[in-house]
């Protein structure tokens, strides 16, 4: 359900492949649950990092804190929230089963935080059950 079709026309998701329309599961869930998305997410050894943004000053809808709530639940989920563009960020904030931080840059400071996750996850333990994935891939490796 795309609440604005001028604005998502105007920024289209990364990796864009066309709009999947929910609109037939309307009222299955009951009057006012509907399905929602994550804005970004990145898988590794099992770990994820989530990312949602929203313009400066928006709030994520109650039901979609709620999901994230229901993620960190789950010690591997990592939740992102920063502004939509780039250029406009100023800070972020970071959602984990230990609690809530709040960090101030820019992207590439941001960018720098997503490198030190992925240098961290590097010295886990792998959580992907056993003979769940054929094999394992280093980053960079292309599914064939």
């Amino acid at each position: 359900m795309i609440h604005s079709q001028a604005i998502f026309d105007r920024d289209p998701p990364a990796q864009y492949d066309g709009v999947f329309l929910w609109d037939f599961l309307a009222g299955a869930f009951g009057p006012t649950i509907r399905p929602m998305d994550f804005d970004g997410v990145i898988e590794y050894r099992g770990y994820f990092l989530v990312f949602e943004t929203k313009n400066p000053g928006v709030e994520p809808p109650t039901g979609q804190l709620r999901a994230f709530d229901a993620l960190l639940y789950e010690s591997r989920f990592t939740i992102v929230f920063c502004c939509k563009r780039p250029a406009q960020i100023r800070g972020w904030t970071v959602w984990t089963q230990h609690g809530v931080s709040e960090f101030h840059g820019g992207a590439s400071a941001l960018r720098a935080w997503c490198a030190a996750w992925f240098e961290d996850k590097k010295q886990r333990p792998i959580l992907i059950p056993p003979g769940r994935v054929a094999r394992s891939r280093e980053p960079g490796e292309d599914d064939e």
